[in-house]
């Protein structure tokens, strides 16, 4: 089952607030720095986050940026983009974007798409993120 646009914005709010109310030694090295080179990562957890809310699995888009090699990833379900971490970028001010409008991410060259779960990287990979989800999972709860 897919969540609304408006539930979706509701959800990856919190859970951005959860990650910057995060004690920064806490999660995992990636978050450390969030919004700022956290997209892959915090893209993987707010995917986990939507699943376990009812929202459905969402797809991990990672692109390049080919005119000074930017990378970035958000993630996408049934044409909806949510990104948690696109502040990072000169220009962009909302820290949620939650759009169909593809003009912004369409800088950015595909280079993957697959399923968001971070279970699929290595064995410590998947346990530092794991810990890093019910780190921040607990700040919401909270």
């Amino acid at each position: 089952m897919a969540c609304s646009e408006t539930e979706l914005r509701e959800m990856a709010a919190k859970f951005r607030a959860a990650i910057l109310a995060c004690d920064k030694s806490k999660p995992f090295i990636t978050l450390q720095s969030f919004p700022n080179g956290a997209c892959g990562d915090a893209s993987y957890l707010l995917a986990k986050y939507f699943e376990e809310k009812g929202c459905g699995q969402f797809e991990y888009v990672w692109g390049m940026r080919r005119s000074n090699s930017h990378s970035h990833a958000w993630l996408e379900q049934n044409g909806i983009i949510v990104d948690i971490t696109a502040d990072q970028f000169d220009g962009i001010d909302n820290p949620v974007l939650i759009t169909m409008d593809r003009t912004w991410h369409a800088q950015f060259e595909e280079e993957d798409r697959h399923t968001a779960d971070y279970e699929r990287y290595d064995p410590a990979t998947v346990n530092n993120l794991r810990a890093s989800y019910e780190f921040v999972v607990k700040n919401i709860e909270t």
